[in-house]
């Protein structure tokens, strides 16, 4: 009874519902962190996604290319998402995300700001 027949067991055993009582071979333990390992990957690719599109939109909301966001810039990018925003809730959005107070949405304080309802972070 070699490797083959341990893996054809715990196949057996994994079909009973049993593979927990089984203890892990080599073969599965180098498994098991191939799959992490490419979960990692995986979930990484998408967040370097995620943020080149991030920056993408803060550079086309950066009209006049500053590196910032000023509040007209803001303004024009959330009535862009929705005309209806009011220039009451334009000012306090931008007083939120002006977390520096320094007059300026810069690209840190954007990606907060959008990544805020993210719950995978």
């Amino acid at each position: 009874k070699g490797m083959a027949q341990v893996r054809s067991n715990r196949c057996a055993a994994h079909s009973a519902g049993l593979s927990a009582a089984m203890p892990m071979d080599e073969f599965d333990a180098k498994r098991e962190a191939e799959f992490e390992r490419r979960w990692e990957e995986g979930l990484k690719l998408r967040k370097d996604s995620a943020q080149r599109k991030i920056l993408q939109f803060f550079r086309g909301a950066d009209v006049d290319g500053s590196g910032t966001l000023d509040r007209n810039e803001l303004g024009t990018l959330l009535k862009k998402l929705d005309p209806k925003f009011s220039d009451a809730n334009i000012k306090a959005t931008f007083d939120l995300l002006d977390r520096n107070r320094d007059g300026t949405i810069n690209y840190e304080e954007f990606v907060v700001w959008v990544m805020a309802g993210d719950e995978s972070e």
